[in-house]
């Protein structure tokens, strides 16, 4: 068996086309990858909003100065040949996908305000509906500054004054009231008007001012060991390419073997059949093995990436190996022929490297993406690795994707090695 498994690495080594999909294809993947990511640190995508102020009030202005101030919102007030925003264009241009959304602020927002939202709907916020999330995002913001430029008013005296004086405008007009009512009710008002400088004084802006408690206390979710460099990120997804590279070349060795008539040969030798079955996987666990060591000891000596733990690393790697050269033995009994083994085992990787985060980020899928991806043997080698790294996984922690990662590859081997007996022998 071992010098089946010789043969097979050696056969490995000879073909440098496949060894540049098992090392150096994996090896770039993690170097680009991580590049871009750390290029982008620090930077937070802005979502592009169109403004259309049709009010052009002080509040309509200081609702749109917070806005801009706010680090999530990128406004944008004219179009690219400088002629501004009307309501059809922003719509025209969140349809055709160049911005999230467009808000308008209809004329009256500003009075709207002191009748606090009496006088109709004066804010409207476009946004497409399959982007529910930033539509919800958006919103919160949106009403947030307007509560702030409210409060600013509350602290303003000519605001007050102002609003005080639709609130006697409003009096002298009702109808539901008496001649001595209204004189009363005007005369209040009268007194708190000279009494505005003394109340705005008593009101501070700050943190306990009249809106004060409606704050949001964002808490950001950390882990015991922070990654410190984007290489910790993608250099697990590195070593998972290349552990799928190394399955998919030892899956077409053995359908290649089997359709030249080598397995045969074998057997007519003095070899039982695990003998044979066992020298292939122990040459793909071998490989998988050696390749993912030579990834981890490239980002540590030349990338800084931080190993929290090898021996749960050593552990996850050798759980990774054994997972990956179990399915390599069930692929390559998907079929009779080389083009549909490798069509169905190529089709496969792809989907294992999608749903594990290899492709697409875990955060960015779908619920019903999300909830597949538990059933991939590639995502949890991924959290295998990200838990001896910089997740600081325990060993309670380690042993659910240690187990699922061990459980797949025997029982894998199991099936495929019993369908290929009996097709090759």
């Amino acid at each position: 068996m071992l010098t089946l498994t010789v043969k097979d690495l050696l056969l490995l080594w000879r073909n440098k086309a496949a060894l540049v999909w098992v090392i150096v294809f994996p090896l770039a993947f993690g170097l680009t990858y991580g590049a871009v990511i750390a290029g982008n640190a620090g930077r937070r995508a802005k979502l592009g909003i169109a403004l259309v102020d049709e009010d052009q009030s002080p509040a309509s202005k200081a609702l749109a100065a917070r806005l801009a101030q706010h680090q999530s919102v990128r406004f944008v007030t004219s179009l690219a040949d400088g002629q501004p925003f009307d309501g059809e264009s922003a719509a025209q241009q969140v349809r055709r996908g160049d911005l999230t959304a467009y808000l308008v602020l209809r004329p009256s927002f500003g009075e709207s305000l002191r009748s606090f939202g009496q006088g109709g709907k004066k804010i409207e916020l476009g946004i497409d509906p399959s982007r529910q999330a930033e539509a919800g995002f958006l919103q919160g913001i949106v009403m947030e500054a307007t509560f702030a430029v409210l409060a600013d008013q509350f602290t303003n005296p000519e605001e007050i004054r102002k609003w005080l004086k639709v609130g006697r405008q409003e009096i002298e007009h009702a109808r539901e009231l008496t001649e001595t009512q209204k004189q009363i009710l005007l005369e209040f008002f009268a007194l708190v008007d000279d009494l505005v400088p003394q109340l705005v004084g008593d009101i501070s802006p700050g943190e306990e001012g009249p809106f004060g408690g409606l704050k949001l206390d964002v808490v950001p979710v950390t882990y015991d060991l922070q990654p410190r460099s984007a290489f910790e990120i993608t250099f697990p997804c590195s070593i998972l390419w290349a552990v799928l590279s190394c399955m998919l070349t030892f899956t077409m060795s053995i359908v290649t073997e089997q359709k030249q008539g080598t397995l045969l040969r074998l057997r007519v030798a003095p070899l039982g059949k695990m003998h044979i079955l066992g020298g292939k996987g122990l040459a793909c666990f071998l490989s998988c093995f050696g390749t993912a060591c030579i990834l981890l000891l490239l980002g540590v000596t030349c990338l800084g990436v931080r190993v929290s733990s090898w021996p749960y690393m050593l552990i996850s790697i050798t759980a990774m190996a054994v997972c990956f050269s179990g399915l390599m033995m069930l692929l390559s009994v998907l079929g009779r022929t080389e083009q549909a083994v490798v069509g169905s085992a190529m089709a496969i990787m792809l989907v294992m490297a999608t749903l594990g985060g290899g492709l697409v980020p875990l955060i960015a899928m779908p619920d019903w993406m999300l909830a597949m991806s538990h059933i991939c043997p590639a995502k949890w080698g991924v959290l295998a690795l990200e838990g001896a790294i910089w997740r600081g996984f325990n060993l309670a922690e380690m042993l659910l994707p240690w187990g699922i990662l061990l459980s797949v590859g025997v029982l894998s081997f199991g099936v495929g090695a019993w369908i290929l007996s009996r097709r090759a022998f």
